[in-house]
């Protein structure tokens, strides 16, 4: 706001300061009102555009999906293996993470790593990545080199070498990245340690980058019968994202990956989990500055009608400054540093977590009773409809954003295919709807029906103060 006045005879004059106040005052409300309004029918108007997907199941059982997008020309290529740590089998857990590290280890046709350096040297960027539910590989490249990178990918799907020497020498550094992770990091050691509490027959209970004893056992044998498993093409979807027309992605992926004969399909079948009927507790020590506190409640998988409220769940507890936990955790009773929410989407029932980090001169008891009365009162009483609006928000925008580069919707399109057994790929175009139809209701019925004491689990970090 600018404010005018005569400098030679109204200086002084506060009446006459104050009347320019005003006026620009009702100026300035005039105008936010007619940019509320516009900004309203403007998103009345903006629809957002459904995700084109083509989908094709190759002969062999290999799962195609393309999203054309010719704006630049670029593309991202994205290979993703239904396999992850809930495949793996008590002695060989984190066999899926080693052996995405040792994916890279050459073929007879290239090297330990040459297919990294290649695609450096096309422009392009490489990566890799395993949780519970998936491993993913992805290359984004100039979309004139794309025949190329299919085939590498192709070579290594059948072919992988696996020295002995190279396998080995991963081994430490997965153990080097385990340390740091998890055995020298607080948050993530009481995060295994939840796992570990909240499943107790699962295979969600086992970390995805295994035990010390699993990974000192390991063999190149053991890598390389699980690969010769589950690196086939019925288990296998390969999604491409960017400047890529469809006859050429369908020509390509026949002619790289149509010949790969069919796998003998590995039948999963993960141990069910009994209902939990009562709370747990584990306290642990490490070295820390700071006590924390970890609840986290067996939720529900991605496919669920409650997962999206869920969702909506961690965003009213701990999105923003705003947030409740926020508000009266760290900036109102200043028992904590932070506190956090989220909520897991996975193929199966996830955890559903709430972290905090004590305040020094209080107490875990403080923090944890300050914790359940936030919950206490979202199951009392539905949010504001101030505060439903502004979290909507901020979870339909996020959506969209990413929705915005080429690599990001491989990504969702990929793991929504993988994770959703009800509707795969398309996930990434019911999402929205899913959304607007959450109601705040919905968020108190699901608070009342996952955040209970039966279901309660929590692990708590007593510090170890450094020398």
């Amino acid at each position: 706001m600018i404010i005018y006045y005569n400098d030679k005879n109204n200086i002084s004059n506060l009446s006459y300061i104050i009347n320019n106040l005003i006026l620009n005052l009702r100026a300035e409300i005039s105008r936010f009102a007619q940019i509320k309004n516009n900004g309203q029918e403007n998103c009345e108007r903006m629809k957002i555009p459904k995700v084109e997907i083509y989908k094709k199941v190759l002969d062999n059982g290999l799962t195609l999906i393309l999203n054309e997008n010719h704006k630049l020309p670029i593309c991202t290529v994205m290979v993703w293996l239904r396999v992850g740590g809930r495949n793996e089998n008590p002695g060989i857990t984190g066999i899926s993470h080693y052996l995405e590290h040792c994916y890279s280890m050459g073929t007879q046709r290239f090297g330990p790593r040459e297919n990294s350096w290649l695609i450096q040297r096309i422009g392009g960027t490489k990566n890799a990545f395993t949780s519970q539910d998936f491993t993913a590989y992805y290359s984004n490249i100039p979309s004139t080199h794309f025949e190329t990178v299919m085939d590498m990918e192709a070579d290594r799907f059948m072919h992988l070498a696996l020295p002995e020497e190279h396998v080995l020498s991963e081994k430490e550094v997965i153990k080097e990245e385990k340390r740091l992770r998890y055995e020298d990091s607080p948050f993530g050691k009481m995060y295994e340690t939840m796992c570990g509490l909240a499943y107790e027959h699962h295979p969600y209970k086992n970390m995805v980058i295994g035990s010390w004893d699993d990974l000192n056992t390991m063999t190149r044998q053991d890598m390389m019968a699980y690969y010769k498993k589950w690196y086939v093409p019925e288990n296998t979807v390969i999604v491409i994202s960017g400047d890529v027309a469809r006859d050429r992605a369908v020509q390509t992926a026949e002619l790289y990956f149509g010949g790969i004969p069919k796998g003998s399909s590995a039948d999963l079948k993960t141990a069910d989990e009994p209902p939990q009927q009562s709370e747990r507790r584990k306290r642990i020590q490490m070295e820390a500055e700071l006590s924390s506190l970890l609840i986290a409640y067996r939720a529900a998988a991605i496919d669920d009608d409650d997962y999206i409220p869920l969702v909506f769940l961690s965003h009213v507890l701990s999105a923003g400054h705003s947030s409740r936990l926020y508000q009266a955790l760290v900036y109102e009773q200043q028992v904590a540093t932070f506190a956090s929410a989220s909520c897991e989407g996975s193929k199966d029932p996830g955890l559903f977590q709430i972290m905090a980090q004590v305040q020094s001169g209080h107490t875990i008891e403080e923090v944890e009773a300050a914790l359940l009365r936030e919950i206490e009162n979202i199951q009392r009483e539905p949010v504001s409809d101030r505060d439903y609006e502004r979290i909507k928000n901020m979870v339909e925008s996020g959506f969209i954003h990413a929705l915005e580069t080429n690599d990001n919707r491989a990504e969702m399109i990929g793991r929504y295919e993988i994770v959703s057994r009800k509707f795969g790929s398309q996930y990434v175009n019911i999402s929205l709807g899913l959304i607007e139809k959450t109601t705040k209701e919905d968020i108190q019925r699901v608070a009342k029906k996952y955040l209970i004491p039966e279901r309660k689990n929590i692990v708590i970090l007593d510090p170890i103060k450094r020398n």
